[in-house]
């Protein structure tokens, strides 16, 4: 029992290393995007790796609740109402 729990945590630790190592690249490179186009091409305000952060969070939320409302939707439509088969 042990041992399995040793290896639930192994994994566990890989996988919150990668899903952290994928949101500090991709928000580099949303700021660096931004950075380079943004500021050079229209004159507009550079911004921080914090800003580019919460970008990436917020979008990654939208996908989320639009998942949650599309099951949502095909759920109500399966069964009128809300109401299950019984």
């Amino acid at each position: 029992m042990e041992r399995h729990q040793k290896g639930l945590l192994a994994t566990y630790t890989k996988t919150t290393l990668k899903v952290i190592a994928v949101l500090f690249v991709a928000g580099t490179c949303i700021m660096w995007g931004w950075n380079t186009l943004a500021v050079d091409l229209a004159n507009l305000e550079p911004i921080s790796f914090r800003h580019a952060l919460a970008f990436e969070l917020s979008v990654i939320a939208l996908f989320i609740l639009q998942g949650f409302f599309v099951r949502l939707a095909v759920n109500m439509l399966q069964s009128p109402f809300g109401q299950g088969d019984s």
